[in-house]
């Protein structure tokens, strides 16, 4: 399989109870992705 992107939600999946998330862990992330050209999406969905 050759991934190609990465959506997220926001609450409750990328962002914890507090509404924050572990930057230093997400950075080794996004510069693995980076490498490997693999977009990154975050999605929110709130009503208005």
């Amino acid at each position: 399989m050759n991934l190609k992107l990465v959506v997220t939600d926001m609450d409750g999946t990328f962002l914890n109870n507090e509404g924050t998330f572990d930057r230093e862990s997400f950075h080794l992330l996004k510069n693995q992705m980076t490498e490997k050209d693999i977009k990154f999406v975050f999605l929110y969905g709130k009503t208005v």
